[in-house]
């Protein structure tokens, strides 16, 4: 089931040495996937599941369309309910506590996730990116968004507030804030 990523993997070559320009590249995350999936003997969804989803107070399902293959493509790809994906913008919003109060991911963490680094490679302009979030240039780089799927976004901008949208095309439609 993994070969056709590992293949993907395989053929990736760099556009630049690492460190040095950015440049986005799905194949990080894809092998971050990848390792996870080898290290735990789990599918990512059903990791997810049990360390955050189920905690996390989620009314749906979260999971990673998996390809015709049955590989989850996990740098993108995600589905969950609206409020699902409200839960896990609120969940990096409180630093990783969720609503029942449970740490379920640590707070340096979280600050590490959304934290502007300019002394790393950086696209030219905004939206910046942080571990594995694009970070726009509101809020002097301390907001970020998800863009889990290519139509849902959860977007966070200090001090406490958060977004959370689904998008069509090229038209965001905003359906909570808070």
């Amino acid at each position: 089931c993994l070969a056709g990523m590992r293949r993907y993997l395989r053929e990736k070559t760099e556009r630049s040495p690492a460190g040095k320009t950015f440049h986005y590249n799905g194949a990080v995350t894809a092998l971050l996937g990848l390792v996870l999936s080898e290290r735990t003997g789990m599918s990512n969804t059903a990791y997810l599941e049990d360390r955050i989803w189920s905690r996390l107070g989620a009314e749906g399902s979260g999971y990673w369309i998996k390809n015709l293959r049955g590989e989850e493509g996990v740098q993108g790809h995600f589905a969950a309910r609206l409020r699902d994906y409200a839960r896990l913008g609120a969940l990096v919003l409180n630093e990783g506590r969720a609503a029942s109060g449970q740490q379920l991911v640590p707070a340096a963490w979280i600050a590490q996730m959304v934290a502007l680094r300019p002394d790393k490679p950086q696209p030219k302009g905004p939206p910046f990116y942080g571990l594995h979030v694009w970070i726009p240039q509101a809020a002097g780089g301390r907001s970020f968004f998800l863009n889990i799927s290519s139509i849902r976004r959860v977007t966070r901008n200090p001090p406490n507030t958060l977004t959370a949208a689904s998008a069509t095309a090229s038209t965001p439609i905003v359906l909570a804030s808070g």
